[in-house]
């Protein structure tokens, strides 16, 4: 009795396997024979470790094999290998190869395999059998990477007819794929034909399927010409019978008349000529047919070529509105970024941190907003800040908005936080000396960092003093100028990271 659908599943899917050179899954395979796996060549190459491979599945995990090199065939051209397994015969579920001539376009076919490495089975139809790839034919039943290497099973025959290769680029919105016919295969590779033969009667057998079993169903549906053809030729054959029975010698019994002798031959000349006449009418009917086929035909063509240059242009259309996604998102992150910036400058993560997006300031440094020891809740910094020495300073190790990496800034990075509000000697003056003038102290943008203190505020830079070990510099936000001071001295600290 055959099996149920179920378990042809279950057999196919047992004779498919993910290969891996190393730790690298690299496509999928399966067994043709106990100890022959087939895939694409260009997921496995002539490889460089030929120690490291392996195969898996969900029947007997993952498990390293050896092979003959000898015996395995590989053809770049046509992107496909053949590979001997070293004295191993870890499957004992093998599939038969068949070749294409058995399907039509819009047949249905499944794909076995590993895409985004989970094992899948796909189905679709035979779309094409395209010029330019005489070894391949295109389907949409290829859903994606890692299933390369893969089988493409066709239930009507009950063969494996194609090896999944690649994606289509030019047909992406149709989400199809190129699968490796087996013509070439078989004519490189003679000695297929027997490990083939064997394979069919192993199939044969585990389907429940008796030796003198139709395996390959019809799948060629006639046509209306193909029955007047038919038609013609019986015809024709009946008008060979009455003409060859004109032919044959009359047996005179009895000695008969002359005139019955003309009499019957004149009746089988008539049934020849009836005969001829439907023969006639059968071949006009049809030429007749022929030619209404002919121009059906061209006008599909026709319309078959028009809706290729819409598709083309759906297509051409469809990049140029992408392309025109991406500039306006590009100037709506722009704009967005310019309106919510405080002073034109500090970017608000909204994270108790803020970016400095200066012209001039290549690295984005990203800044705590709140000293060392505050807390940043609510839109503002809570708590006491912390004093610490230089040493004790350099050796902080912090984890915060999400990122590590912080770290004291330079003198020039912390400079650049000044701000003048009297706009002398400028805004952002970033020299060193003290703000001119009336002007708001602390010497921050209160907007990117508030709750800063005023007096008696300087905050350590990495930057140490060269010649002098002892002492670093620091700035103090209470004028906005940049000195220095003994390294065992206390001072407070707001770090950074990015930039350097």
């Amino acid at each position: 009795m055959p099996i149920a659908e179920g378990e042809l599943t279950r057999l196919l899917e047992r004779a498919t396997v993910r290969f891996w050179v190393g730790k690298e899954s690299v496509g999928t395979a399966f067994f043709i024979t106990p100890d022959y796996l087939l895939t694409a060549y260009h997921c496995i190459g002539e490889y460089a470790d030929r120690n490291e491979l392996y195969i898996s599945n969900s029947i007997y995990g993952k498990k390293r094999v050896r092979l003959e090199e000898d015996k395995c065939f590989r053809n770049e051209e046509i992107d496909i290998a053949v590979l001997k397994l070293w004295n191993e015969k870890p499957s004992s579920d093998y599939v038969p190869l068949g070749l294409v001539n058995i399907l039509n376009l819009s047949q249905s076919v499944v794909a076995l395999g590993y895409p985004q490495d989970n094992f899948m089975i796909t189905e679709g139809k035979l779309l094409s059998f395209p010029e330019k790839h005489p070894n391949m034919f295109i389907s949409d039943c290829l859903k994606g990477r890692g299933q390369s290497g893969g089988l493409v099973y066709h239930h009507e025959s009950q063969r494996v007819v194609g090896l999944a290769l690649r994606v289509c680029e030019e047909d992406y919105l149709l989400n199809s794929g190129y699968v490796g016919r087996f013509d070439e295969l078989f004519r490189h590779w003679p000695q297929l034909r027997d490990l083939n033969a064997k394979t069919i009667q192993h199939w044969n057998n585990r389907l429940g399927l008796s030796d003198n079993s139709v395996v390959i169903k019809t799948v060629i549906k006639p046509s209306r010409w193909g029955f007047w053809l038919g038609f013609g030729l019986l015809s024709v054959l009946i008008l060979n019978v009455a003409y060859w029975e004109t032919k044959q010698p009359i047996i005179v019994v009895n000695n008969p008349e002359p005139s019955s002798i003309l009499s019957q031959a004149k009746n089988q000349l008539d049934k020849a000529e009836k005969s001829l006449s439907l023969c006639q009418s059968d071949l006009t009917s049809y030429k007749n047919n022929y030619n209404g086929l002919q121009s059906r035909f061209k006008q599909q063509e026709t319309a078959l070529n028009t809706s290729k240059a819409d598709l083309s242009a759906c297509q051409n259309k469809l990049r140029s509105l992408q392309t025109e996604l991406k500039v306006m998102e590009e100037k709506l992150v722009k704009a967005e970024s310019k309106t919510s910036l405080i002073k034109d400058r500090y970017r608000d993560n909204g994270d108790g941190t803020v970016t400095d997006t200066k012209t001039d300031t290549k690295t984005n440094l990203q800044w705590m907003r709140c000293l060392i020891g505050q807390e940043w809740q609510n839109g503002r910094c809570q708590g006491e800040a912390q004093k610490m020495d230089w040493d004790e300073a350099q050796k902080l190790k912090i984890s915060f908005a999400g990122h590590s990496g912080w770290r004291l800034p330079t003198i020039e990075e912390l400079r650049s936080l000044v701000y003048c509000s009297s706009g002398k000697p400028a805004y952002f003056p970033n020299n060193g000396k003290k703000c001119e003038s009336e002007y708001q102290r602390p010497t921050l943008v209160k907007e990117a960092f508030p709750d800063a203190l005023a007096e008696h505020h300087f905050v350590w830079s990495s930057s140490p003093v060269a010649g002098n070990e002892g002492y670093a510099w620091y700035v103090g936000f209470k004028h906005g100028h940049g000195s220095s001071n003994y390294r065992n001295g206390y001072g407070h600290v707001r770090l950074v990271r990015g930039g350097q």
